[in-house]
This record gives C-alpha cells, structure tokens and sequence, in this order.
C-alpha cells in the first residue's frame, strides 16, 4: 500500500531541482498541457468519452504526459492539475500529484495522460485529502465509451471514472492502486503558502494567477 511518504519519495527519485524562474516556468507548461489535454478530450473526432460525462462532471482532474517507469516491478508517477465546478465556473486549478505501483514487469519509459472526472458534489473535498487512494472502494470505475452515450446515464453511481491517452485515442484506464495528493510545493509557489487545496478549488477560476489561467480558459471553452 502506497502512503504519503512513498508517494513523496517515489515523486523524489524522478525530480530534478530548479531555480525559482525555472519553477515557475515548468508550472506554467503544466497548466498550458493540461489545457491541450482537455482540448483534444472534446475535439478529438474519433474520442469516445461521453459528453454527458463531462457536463456531470463536478471536478476534472489532468495528469499531462504521466510516466511508467520499469525496472523490475514499475510504477508510475505525474503532476497534474485539478480543477471543480462552483456557482461562477470552473475554480481555481490546484496542483496534483499521483504515484503507484505500475502493473506487471516493464523495461523502459512510457507516456500517457491521464484524465479523472469526478462526478459527485463532495468531490472538492475529496481530491482535497491528505491522500486519495484510487479503488474500488472509492467507486472508481473506468471511463464508460460512447461519445453519444445517453444523457440520462446516472453517472452518481461511481465516483471517478479514468482515461489514458498513450497514442492518439483516449480510453478508458486502469489506474487502481494510485495515490492522488496535492502537490503542495507547486500551490505554494503560485498562490502562497496560506494557501490549500480546498480554498484554491473555492476561488473563481478568472482570479486565478496568469500561470493557471489557461487550464481555466479551456475548461470554460470546452466543458462549459
């Protein structure tokens, strides 16, 4: 089982220091990737995530060019963002980590993105945890296919519903066993240290700093 200090130490070993410029800067390519992700998420002709889904969704969670590192018995890590619904709009993006065990004996690196769509009204608190163990026991599910899948689906039924993009097309995916944590350092080199996950997903996306704003502008765009 993957806790807090695996996740952290896990995130360490794939690291490499930066200047405070350099941050910033790597920050703001997160932001603008996931932007892109988002984008080609609905754009994408031949994408088969429902749109119902992503109208119910109630927090949206993008993990850019996530990677499968294997020697052995692999895992996986990335940095994301995540982004919820308020009465205004999309919020404020918080920065995300996720880590866990890869499945399977690999050799080699390998890319994917990662897309979480939350669809319950408590999933600001969620993703807000200290840790978030993605399972069964957290009614994950992976993400139903079918661009047209009918608007009375009742998506409540599970909690999270996941998709990877690895070439071209995205799909459904496996990410069972992952931990989701803020990435505390990030959220505090764009928004200060007084700031949470919970209060930044509680601000209006458009108050955001300049860093994050392009994720915001996409999901306004393209998850309305």
């Amino acid at each position: 089982m993957f806790n807090k200090k695996t996740l952290v130490c896990l995130i360490a070993l794939v690291s490499v220091s930066a200047s405070a410029g350099d941050l910033r800067a790597k920050l703001t390519a997160r932001s603008d990737e996931a932007a892109l992700v988002v984008q080609e998420l609905v754009q994408t002709p031949d994408s088969e995530v429902p749109v119902s889904l992503l109208k119910s969704a109630t927090c949206i969670m993008v993990i850019p060019s996530e990677k499968k590192i294997g020697y052995g018995v692999g895992i996986k890590y990335g940095r994301g963002l995540v982004s919820c619904r308020n009465k205004e709009g999309w919020s404020a993006p918080s920065y995300m980590m996720i880590a866990g065990p890869s499945v399977g004996w690999q050799v080699g690196i390998k890319n994917s993105d990662i897309v979480l769509v939350f669809t319950r009204s408590n999933a600001s608190r969620v993703v807000s945890q200290p840790n978030l163990t993605l399972s069964a026991a957290a009614d994950l599910s992976v993400g139903p296919l079918g661009r047209d899948l009918q608007a009375g689906t009742d998506f409540r039924l599970s909690a999270i519903f996941s998709y990877s993009r690895s070439t071209g097309l995205f799909a459904g995916a496996t990410v069972e066993g992952a931990l989701v944590q803020p990435d505390e350092s990030a959220n505090t080199e764009i928004y200060g240290r007084a700031a949470t996950t919970q209060t930044i997903l509680q601000t209006v996306g458009t108050a955001a700093p300049k860093e994050v704003l392009g994720l915001v502008t996409s999901l306004d765009k393209f998850v309305p």
